[in-house]
C-alpha cells in the first residue's frame, strides 16, 4: 500500500462534516461542500472559542489525534515531493465539485493540490484551468464564456502538483465515485504549525 492509500483509509475513518461560511456559492450541485480544515486558523470568520483548553490559534479537528495523524501523513506526502513547500494549513474536500473560482484566501499565489479515492481519473475529477479572458460572471458566478473551455485539464490523482489557485480561474472536472482533493496553502496568518 502506498502513501496515497494510507492517506485515503484514515480520511475513510475520519468525519468530514459540512463546511462552514459561503462557500456553498463554488458548489456545482448547489449542495454544502463536505469539507476537513486543519492546521492554523484564518483570520477570516476568528471567533473567540469558548473551548479555553484548545489553543486558539489551531483548527479544532488538528487537536484530535485523527486529525493530527492526517496532517502529518500529508506533510510528508508534501515534503517528499515538494520539500521546502510552505504551507500552515490543509483543506480536503469529499466529493466536491467546485465551479469556477480563484482562491483569494491564500497568502501566497501558490497552492500544493493532490487528489486520493476510488474515481477513475481517466473519466474526470482533474483540476480544469481556464484563461481570465474566457471566464464571465453571469448571476453572480464565473463561467466560461460559450464555446470556449479549460485551456489545461491537471490530473493530480496521487500527484502532488504545485499551481496558482490565487489567481488561475479553476474547477473541478466532474467525477463518479469516492474522491478527496487536498489543498495545502499558507494563509495570511504569520505563524506554522508543526505537528508532534
Amino acid at each position: 500500500m502506498n502513501e496515497f492509500d494510507e492517506l485515503y483509509e484514515l480520511l475513510e475513518k475520519y468525519p468530514v462534516n459540512y463546511s462552514v461560511g459561503n462557500r456553498k456559492k463554488l458548489s456545482a450541485t448547489g449542495k454544502r461542500l463536505k469539507s476537513l480544515l486543519l492546521g492554523i486558523r484564518s483570520p477570516v470568520g476568528a471567533y473567540q472559542r469558548t473551548d479555553k483548553s484548545l489553543n486558539p490559534n489551531i483548527l479544532k479537528n488538528t487537536t484530535t489525534p485523527e486529525g493530527n495523524t492526517i496532517y502529518k501523513h500529508i506533510a510528508k506526502i508534501i515534503n517528499k515531493y515538494h520539500p521546502g513547500f510552505e504551507f500552515n494549513q490543509l483543506i480536503i474536500n469529499k466529493n466536491s465539485t467546485f465551479l469556477i473560482h480563484k482562491d483569494k484566501g491564500n497568502k501566497n499565489n501558490e497552492s500544493l493540490i493532490f487528489t486520493v479515492g476510488t474515481f477513475e481519473e481517466d473519466l474526470g475529477g482533474g483540476i480544469q484551468l481556464f484563461h481570465d479572458t474566457d471566464v464571465v460572471k453571469i448571476n453572480n458566478k464565473h463561467c466560461c464564456k460559450e464555446g470556449l473551455g479549460p485551456y489545461k485539464i491537471l490530473k493530480i490523482k496521487n500527484k502532488p502538483t504545485i499551481f496558482n489557485g490565487k489567481i488561475i480561474y479553476h474547477s473541478t472536472q466532474p467525477f463518479t465515485d469516492k474522491r478527496y482533493c487536498v489543498v495545502a496553502y499558507l494563509n495570511k496568518i504569520p505563524l506554522k504549525y508543526i505537528p508532534i
